[in-house]
Formats: C-alpha cells, sequence, structure tokens
C-alpha cells in the first residue's frame, strides 16, 4: 500500500475530535515544541512559539495533535522522521479530505491554519508559505450558514468607494449644502467601516470625544467593554489614511449637520440630516444604497467584517492572526482570552497597511 494513501480500516477516530497529547507525540516532535517554546532574552532569540498568548499555544497544539492522531490512525506516524518530513502536500491534500467528511464551515480552514502554525513552530526554517495560502483560500471559499460569497467586496474597493464620494461631495457644484454633508458623510462612513469594521450598534453610538478622540495628530478609537458584545475594551489607532477626511468632517460638515436641529445628541460621531443621531437602522440603509451600485449586490455594515477578513485571507495569509484584533474579537474563537491591547492596536495598523497595498497594486 502506498504510504501516502489513508487506509480507511485503520481508522480509529475522526481526525476533528481526537488529538493525541504532547506527553504522546512522537520524541522528535516533543523535542522541537520544547525548543519552539523556549524564552529568549536580550542575548538569544526565543522558539519560534516563545510569546504566543496561551489561547494560540493552545489551539495550536491540538491541532497538531489532530494531525499526527490522523497520521496515527493511517499507519504513517512514523516515529524515526523528523516533524517537517510528517507534513507532505500530498498528506495534507488526504488529510483535507478526512476533515471535509466529518467537518465544516470554518473549522476545515481553522485546522490547517492551526498545522502551518504548528509547523512554524517546530520547522521553523522551512517554508511553510503553501500551507498558509491554502488554508487562507480555503477560508475565502468557505460557505457560511448564510452564504456570503456573491456580496463579498474587495476591501480597498470599499474603501475606494468611500474616498470617491467625499470627493463628488467636495467637488459637485451641483449639491446643496446638506447633499454635500450627507455625501462626504456618507463616504466617510464607508471608508471607517473598510478600515475599522465595529459591529453596527458600536458604530451607531459612537461619540466624538468618548469613543472617537484626539491626541496629536492622531485620531484614536475606544470603546469601553460594557459596551462590548465580548465584554472586552477594544483600542485602536484610527487608519492614517482617514485624518484628513475625519478632521474635514468634524471641522466642516458634522457642525452644519448639527446646526440643523437643537439634537439631544450633540456628541454623536454620526450626525442624521435632522440634526440628531444617526441610529443602526439608517445606517444599515445608507451603507446598503451606497455599496448597491449598478450590477453591484449591495452589502450590510456587517458584511464589511468578512470582506475585511477575506482581504487577509486571501493576500496575506501569514497575517492571519490580526483579524481578531481588526474584528474586535478575543481570538479566532471568541469566547477565548482577551486579545491583548497592544494586539488590537497592531491588528488595526496592519490590516490598514494591507488596504494601502492592494490599493497600490491596482
Amino acid at each position: 500500500m502506498n504510504a501516502e494513501t489513508p487506509s480507511a480500516h485503520r481508522r480509529r477516530g475522526p481526525a476533528s475530535t481526537l488529538c493525541l497529547p504532547v506527553e504522546r507525540w512522537p520524541e522528535a516532535d516533543q523535542r522541537a515544541w520544547e525548543v519552539a517554546l523556549k524564552p529568549g532574552d536580550c542575548f538569544e532569540p526565543g522558539g519560534a512559539a516563545f510569546g504566543w498568548s496561551p489561547s494560540r499555544l493552545r489551539q495550536v497544539r491540538k491541532g497538531y495533535g489532530r494531525y499526527l492522531r490522523w497520521l496515527s490512525d493511517q499507519g504513517m506516524l512514523d516515529p524515526c522522521v523528523t516533524p517537517a518530513d510528517r507534513v507532505t502536500k500530498n498528506r495534507v491534500n488526504a488529510y483535507l479530505a478526512e476533515l471535509r467528511q466529518v467537518n465544516a464551515g470554518f473549522t476545515i480552514p481553522d485546522r490547517i491554519q492551526e498545522l502551518g502554525d504548528a509547523m512554524r513552530a517546530l520547522a521553523p526554517h522551512e517554508d511553510w508559505s503553501w500551507m498558509l495560502r491554502a488554508a487562507g483560500r480555503l477560508r475565502a471559499i468557505t460557505i457560511p450558514a448564510k452564504d456570503k460569497r456573491a456580496r463579498i467586496r474587495p476591501i480597498d474597493e470599499l474603501v475606494q468607494l468611500g474616498l470617491s464620494l467625499m470627493a463628488e461631495a467636495e467637488q459637485n457644484g451641483s449639491l446643496t449644502k446638506l447633499q454635500r454633508a450627507l455625501a462626504f458623510r456618507d463616504g466617510l462612513l464607508i471608508a471607517f467601516l473598510s478600515f475599522h469594521p465595529i459591529r453596527l450598534k458600536n458604530l451607531s453610538t459612537l461619540e466624538y470625544g468618548r469613543h472617537v478622540t484626539a491626541r496629536g495628530n492622531r485620531f484614536w478609537l475606544s470603546i469601553a467593554a460594557n459596551e462590548m458584545k465580548n465584554r472586552r475594551p477594544f483600542e485602536c489607532e484610527i487608519a492614517e489614511r482617514l485624518i484628513e477626511p475625519i478632521r474635514r468632517y468634524l471641522e466642516h460638515y458634522r457642525p452644519l449637520l448639527l446646526g440643523r436641529h437643537a439634537g439631544t445628541h450633540p456628541s454623536a460621531f454620526w450626525v442624521s440630516g435632522n440634526g440628531s443621531r444617526l441610529c443602526a437602522g439608517r445606517i444599515q440603509t445608507i451603507v446598503r444604497r451606497r455599496t448597491g451600485d449598478v450590477g453591484m449586490l449591495p452589502i450590510s455594515p456587517h458584511l464589511f467584517r468578512s470582506c475585511a477578513a477575506t482581504a487577509v485571507a486571501i493576500n496575506r495569509p501569514e497575517l492571519v492572526d490580526i483579524i481578531p484584533g481588526v474584528l474586535s474579537h478575543a481570538t479566532r474563537k471568541t469566547s477565548e482570552e482577551s486579545y491583548n491591547m497592544a494586539g488590537m492596536i497592531e491588528a488595526s495598523r496592519a490590516h490598514a497597511d494591507l488596504i494601502g497595498q492592494l490599493g497600490q497594486n491596482e
């Protein structure tokens, strides 16, 4: 029998639910894992996994354990080979076929991602980019419970849509002052969501001076734990590309809108045409209307989150760990420990850099 071909009669359990604990890994794999976890200092760098969060270590450890269990079930777990030699494209393809039989949805790309991350830790001098690209492609084509694929748009395209709306507001002399203010606000709203795809409830309740604040020449976005779905605080530096649009909105268009009514929410960041706070339902309507161009399906504010994650998964799969920070999840599994604040800030910066790179490639 070909050693690369799974044997059905040897299978003792599904790869999705059973995994080998570290103490049952082959000795070479245990030693490699110990090296990966080795702490660093000012004289020597640590192991490849040094500094990973406990939740990520646990997830990657379990993911690799699942793969080892699958190899064992197929009679392919040779204790005499190195971890790098255990992972070949043929074997990963066979493992993927097994996963598809027992798993569904984003669990499948997550398993491949975990295996790729494990190999980056266990065999850091090898090139595992092919596996990370595979995980990204699988994530991009995965059909969720509600099929969103037809509505997913390139995130840089959405940024450009927002910038174009703001430019039109500034340049179109046929618009009234109110029309210009609304068009600029809508363009900023779309560009803001592209860079910072926060949940609609948080978006609609943003206040200037509380959630959006100026710090030197930059703007920051901060949301308290009790306002977040996961009950953990969120903070990031607002994308540099939005600095001038936000400044223009705050100094010119927002006061114009607020001045149309003695509203009860003068601190509201997003202001409606009658001077009141722009509610979540109205934001939903605006975003769908502005994104539903000729030949294009409209998208909801929530779908910007999928667009952002897809952009990372397809274009920079090695940065997949920024997705929780961009989407204000705790980790790839939203119920686990909090993604630390520094991670959120760096994730938002990395996402903004990716959008800039995509725009330059056009």
